[in-house]
């Protein structure tokens, strides 16, 4: 878990929005940040799939 709380620091220090959904895990808290997952998969996979999606050329 701890090279995930690495990348999600170093996203975020860039100015990323990051989140995450882990029904188990409700909130992560790492060096001085506190994150709240997303309960619902459904938003979470939109989100990723808005973000992620290829843009017409």
């Amino acid at each position: 878990m701890t090279r995930m709380l690495d990348v999600i620091e170093l996203l975020r220090a860039k100015g990323a929005d990051v989140r995450y959904h882990d029904t188990c895990v409700p909130t992560v808290s790492h060096n001085g940040y506190e994150i709240q997952g997303e309960p619902d998969l459904d938003v979470a996979q939109d989100r990723f799939h808005e973000l992620t999606r290829k843009k017409p050329q």
